[in-house]
């Protein structure tokens, strides 16, 4: 009978798909309303936000949010998943 062959090439299992993220705490849900991306950093924390037509709606540190909601280019958010917390 003849020696079993066995491959060196081992199957990886299945890539997980996208998980639900968790809301942070301590943020709130903006809805940037210009249609141009734009790229903004927190005053308070210093974090960089994307915003965009396609992904319009980001979750922002309390403390950056008072400064982009001034702007006139943000507005607070309310939808599935992203409230006040």
């Amino acid at each position: 009978m003849p020696a079993a062959f066995t491959s060196p090439v081992r199957p990886r299992p299945a890539a997980p798909g996208p998980q639900p993220q968790a809301v942070p705490a301590g943020t709130l849900a903006l809805r940037y309303l210009a249609r141009s991306p734009v790229l903004v950093r927190g005053p308070a924390t210093g974090r960089e936000y994307r915003f965009s037509a396609a992904q319009p709606v980001q979750r922002v540190a309390r403390g950056d949010s008072d400064a982009l909601l001034r702007t006139g280019h943000f507005r607070l958010d309310a939808g599935v998943g992203f409230g006040a917390t």
